[in-house]
């Protein structure tokens, strides 16, 4: 069935919002999910600084230079692919934090939000939003996991690039994000 929120009304914006989108201004649109304040971090800054951020909520910070300008994003991934590069997790330098099983820091703990892999791509935009959520997990005809798709898969989109977003999740994501059908399950008493 299609969804109710696809109207013409409705794609006209959505069509109106792709050709303005670059006249905006990134600091009025870098919080556009409510989550991610402009917050710059200097260059200069700690490295934990960010983490503190990270901690309490904050998905990605802009890192500004000497002169003001803003250099680069630092997002809580590249903090997590940071710390596995510099073999912090492997050699044990994470101390009892890396012994402790996921359980232990309450993570995972939330109601999952999820899609099929036959829902419109607009429908999950839709669920993204109403739920206030980053990302859905995928779940296939038989109820399993198939993959995620998040805000993260949008970013490589240009107009140029913009796919039909009433087709099935699953068409968009072997297009656009087939890193994303990569289905992870981590256990909750792994470590």
């Amino acid at each position: 069935t299609q969804s109710t929120w696809v109207t013409a009304e409705n794609l006209s914006r959505l069509e109106m919002f792709g050709r303005t989108i670059h006249l905006e201004m990134v600091q009025d649109i870098v919080n556009f999910s409510g989550r991610d304040a402009l917050i710059p971090v200097d260059m200069a800054a700690a490295g934990s600084m960010p983490l503190e951020l990270f901690a309490r909520g904050v998905h990605r910070v802009p890192v500004v230079s000497h002169d003001g300008t803003i250099a680069n994003t630092l997002s809580q991934s590249d903090v997590n692919k940071a710390l596995v590069k510099e073999g912090l997790v492997d050699r044990g330098h994470m101390g009892e934090f890396s012994r402790k099983p996921l359980s232990a820091f309450g993570l995972g703990r939330c109601e999952l939000v999820t899609c099929k892999e036959s829902d419109s791509v607009i429908d999950a935009l839709r669920a993204l939003t109403e739920a206030g959520v980053s990302a859905l997990a995928i779940m296939n005809a038989a109820g399993g996991l198939s993959g995620n798709i998040s805000a993260t898969t949008f970013r490589k989109l240009t107009q140029e690039r913009m796919p039909n977003l009433l087709r099935p999740v699953s068409e968009f994501i072997e297009e656009h994000s087939p890193e994303s059908a990569a289905a992870i399950v981590v256990r909750e008493d792994a470590t």
